[in-house]
């Protein structure tokens, strides 16, 4: 973490603990807020079953990332997001992605587009598998924003998909090769 970081960070605290010389986390998580300060002392923190209070992986990381965007520790954000992204890489059918992707989406600034992007992607590439969960269709529903986006998504990879059929070249768009062979 840089040094004006955290001096931003401290400065944060001390105000909030002026009077009563107490720093209360009471909004956040108690697992997510655990995660942030054992970063600012290691530059890591821990993501096991044990240690996430039976919170999913992605939802974890995805929480870490809105705390380290409250208390502007960039460092930990950035960490975050790797974190993240390796999971989803390593697989984004386990449990908690719904849950992720509405963190991500209710409790980030609306211009930053970050892991945003990211579950976006994740989730056009698989529209057609997520759209049976019951869990993803009420995310659908609930969250704006993210609907609106991956529709977004969803039109322009099926127009590329049909213009590059009308051509007879061959595009990649998730994990379907089209046009078919």
């Amino acid at each position: 973490m840089s040094e004006s970081s955290r001096d931003a960070l401290m400065a944060g605290l001390a105000r909030s603990k002026a009077s009563t010389r107490e720093i209360h986390f009471r909004e956040d998580n108690h697992y997510v807020v655990e995660k942030m300060l054992c970063y600012l002392y290691t530059l890591d923190y821990c993501d096991t079953p044990y240690h996430n209070g039976g919170l999913p992986s992605f939802l974890v990381h995805a929480k870490v990332w809105v705390i380290a965007e409250k208390y502007n520790i960039h460092s930990l954000k950035t960490l975050a997001n790797k974190k993240f992204q390796a999971k989803v890489k390593h697989g984004w059918e386990d449990d908690g992605f719904d849950l992720a992707s509405k963190e991500i989406y209710i409790s980030t600034p609306e211009a930053d587009h970050n892991l945003k992007d990211l579950v976006c992607n994740v989730t056009q590439e698989s529209v057609e598998v997520l759209l049976r969960q019951p869990d993803f269709r009420a995310l659908l529903l609930e969250v704006n924003e993210f609907t609106l986006e991956v529709l977004d998504a969803v039109v322009k990879a099926y127009t590329t998909e049909r213009a590059t059929e009308n051509t007879g070249e061959f595009i990649r768009l998730g994990r379907i090769l089209y046009p078919p062979q």
